[in-house]
This record gives structure tokens, sequence and C-alpha cells, in this order.
């Protein structure tokens, strides 16, 4: 498996940031964002879908980085 991303890491790239563009489109229509000092956040009745669209990144962000070290 690694071996096929080091010979395709440009395609997973543009996967990640097309798949992403996707979803803060997607949020944006249906919750919009709401200004919190100066920091854009899911408003109040995004409920649980914000909730985890801003840990689920974080907390894979912080797994990886304390299994590596």
């Amino acid at each position: 498996m690694t071996l096929i991303l080091e010979k395709h890491w440009i395609w997973l790239w543009a996967l990640v940031w097309v798949f992403a563009i996707i979803i803060a489109t997607i949020t944006q229509t249906v919750y919009g964002f709401t200004p919190s000092g100066g920091i854009c956040y899911y408003p109040q009745s995004a409920g649980l879908y914000g909730e985890l669209m801003q840990f689920i990144p974080r907390s894979i962000s912080f797994i990886t980085t304390t299994s590596i070290g």
C-alpha cells in the first residue's frame, strides 16, 4: 500500500483537496459559517455535524503525530 501511495501521491493530494472543497461547499450551502473572534465556525444549527467536522481532523492529526514520535 505504501508503494502505491508513494508512486501516486499527487493524485492522493488532489483527491483530498477535491473532497475537502466539496464538503466545505455543501456545508456552506446547508449551514453557513458563523464568525467567532476572527475564526469562522459552524453555527449552532449545525449541531453534531459541526462538532464532528471540527473534532475528526484534529483527532486524526493528534493520533498520527503521537504515533510517529
